[in-house]
């Protein structure tokens, strides 16, 4: 492959166009988790958004290299990265303006009816022995939208990253087409 043949500006392009798409699922993920105490299934649609925002960015990076510019190691993780990444900033603009705005203490009165059940009570005392809920409860509801965001936005970032970095893997894996024979 060669070096001068790459087009970093088009390939960003491209990255941010495939972001949406990506960033899109996130959001759905992260609108059917904000809701998934009062309805369990979309906890359940919600993690198949996940799942498939995977399946969806392996998808592109085969489709880019296939019809726009063949990638390298190091180029696939790069567009994954990026791809990622616009993800990554989508989603959290998107959390921000669901805090903000639209959320209204939604969560925390879900996560108080969720403590109230004893089952969910001990699954928690067991994970955590000695802690005290009500404090945390406390200190959670206490902490300004920017603190919230800044957690919201470094876990974000983790996911990116294991997202570029599991896509790179599957993207790089090439399976034979229906047309190649099978001739030994």
């Amino acid at each position: 492959m060669e070096e001068k043949g790459f087009n970093y500006a088009q390939a960003r392009a491209f990255a941010g166009q495939y972001g949406l798409i990506v960033g899109a699922l996130w959001i759905a993920s992260f609108g059917c988790a904000m809701y998934s105490f009062d309805y369990m299934l979309l906890g359940h649609v919600g993690n198949l958004c996940t799942l498939l925002s995977l399946f969806v960015e392996v998808r592109l990076l085969k489709q880019f290299q296939r019809e726009v510019a063949p990638l390298s190691g190091m180029r696939r993780w790069w567009m994954a990265w990026n791809i990622s990444m616009y993800a990554t900033l989508l989603t959290s603009f998107a959390q921000f303006l669901y805090f903000r705005f639209i959320d209204g203490g939604h969560l925390l009165a879900s996560f108080n009816r969720m403590m109230e059940q004893p089952e969910y009570k001990e699954l928690m005392e067991s994970m955590m022995p000695g802690a005290d809920f009500e404090t945390i409860l406390e200190e959670f509801t206490s902490m300004p939208i920017g603190a919230l965001m800044m957690n919201f936005i470094a876990f974000n970032f983790f996911v990116a990253l294991v997202f570029s970095v599991i896509s790179t893997l599957f993207s790089a894996v090439r399976l034979p087409s229906p047309n190649e024979s099978h001739q030994e």
